[in-house]
């Protein structure tokens, strides 16, 4: 081919990408007018912060690298509120946060600079700029970004876990999922829907939260979907008008099943490990009859096709994955070890709650910090629960859990 067939070449190859380049320019500046406009509050995450991905990525049998001089690396980090927390913890760790908003990322500036910390820092940018120049990182972290960006963000996200992360590096990225995202995508539908002509944001979303009583109130019984439709309102209901404009009313959201974020992941030669929280990926977790019967279905099959039927039995919505290089693949135990668990350490706060009439006779009542209950009768539970609870906030390393529960016992 001479050099005017190869400058042809390059001028149509250009003419084809800039349709595209230029979609996701105007994507994204509708994207960064939505979260200027509607601030989104810039909270920490515990299952995203690198000490528990570390933690999890050791049940699944990979090594990671420790926290005191990791290099973190928060695609989409708002404020930077989910970066702060491990900034402040390790001060010898290098942590930067990226995010599509100028007007997040200076709000979250000026407190990290209020707050004198020097090791994190926050920068204004679209994820696609990102190149490996960019540098190496030992933790990469996506959260609540995937779903809601145009495809070729998508596609630069999995382009950055695959050429940033740094050879024992551990990839998170969060999205929704099907099979539990179905009726959500009918709420979405029905709210938009409603709210198509409204002038203003607020507007907007009154007419989206007025479909929600329709969908909830005034849902026929013979509708065969009600019980599902009436689920997903009465979580929805749960969350703020924030969420509910983030999460519902965006230009993008795109739930995906397991199996095909997976896929996504191996044509970027990345391998999906499991779930960031791997009790989630345990069919006991569930009672007796899914174990029973996912062990039955399951038998055999590759991994993550395990876990999708396991998906399809509780009905997942979201999650929340890790992913590494594509040559660890082998590295990756086929489930969660639970075996492995006496080597982590561990930390938890309860407080004992009064019972009430219907309390069982001889049963402890423990609340969390999520104002959750636990009932046990079982004096080992009690014995370990009591011991965490008065180490707070510091943790304790099984051998110690060992010698409450052996205390129990005498």
């Amino acid at each position: 081919m001479n050099t005017d067939q190869n400058n042809e070449t390059r001028q149509r190859q250009a003419e084809a990408a800039t349709p595209i380049l230029d979609d996701t320019a105007g994507a994204n500046e509708d994207i960064s007018a939505a979260y200027d406009k509607q601030i989104y509050t810039s909270n920490a995450f515990p299952f995203t912060s690198p000490g528990h991905l570390r933690a999890a990525a050791h049940l699944y049998g990979l090594n990671s690298v420790p926290l005191a001089q990791a290099r973190v690396l928060e695609l989409g980090c708002a404020g930077g509120g989910n970066l702060l927390p491990f900034a402040l913890a390790y001060p010898q760790a290098q942590v930067l946060g990226v995010d599509l908003s100028a007007v997040q990322v200076a709000q979250g500036q000026q407190v990290i600079d209020a707050l004198g910390v020097k090791n994190l820092r926050l920068q204004a940018m679209s994820l696609t700029d990102i190149t490996p120049d960019f540098g190496q990182f030992d933790y990469i972290i996506a959260h609540g970004v995937f779903s809601w960006v145009p495809p070729e963000v998508r596609e630069a996200m999995m382009r950055i876990v695959r050429d940033n992360l740094s050879p024992l590096g551990l990839g998170y990225i969060s999205y929704n999922t099907y099979p539990g995202w179905k009726a959500g995508d009918i709420v979405r539908d029905a709210m938009l829907l409603h709210s198509h002509s409204a002038q203003t944001d607020e507007d907007k979303l009154a007419s989206a939260k007025a479909m929600l009583r329709l969908l909830s109130g005034g849902i026929a019984q013979t509708n065969p979907l009600a019980p599902s439709l009436r689920a997903a309102v009465a979580q929805l209901e749960k969350h703020s008008d924030y969420y509910i404009a983030h999460e519902y009313l965006e230009l993008f959201n795109n739930p995906c099943y397991l199996l095909e974020f997976a896929s996504m992941a191996e044509q970027h030669d990345l391998v999906h490990v499991g779930d960031s929280e791997p009790n989630i990926e345990l069919s006991v977790t569930y009672g007796q009859n899914v174990q029973l019967n996912h062990s039955l279905v399951a038998l055999g099959q590759p991994r993550v096709l395990r876990q999708q039927y396991l998906d399809f039995a509780v009905g997942r919505n979201f999650r929340k994955s890790l992913l590494v290089r594509g040559d660890r693949t082998e590295q990756i135990l086929i489930g969660p070890d639970l075996e492995r668990l006496a080597d982590l350490r561990w930390a938890a706060y309860f407080i004992e709650a009064p019972l009430d009439e219907a309390t069982s006779e001889g049963m402890t009542v423990f609340r969390n910090h999520q104002n959750k209950l636990l009932y046990t009768r079982d004096t080992l539970v009690i014995q370990v629960v009591k011991a965490l609870s008065s180490a707070w906030p510091v943790s304790l390393n099984f051998d110690t859990l060992l010698t409450a529960r052996t205390n129990a016992t005498i």
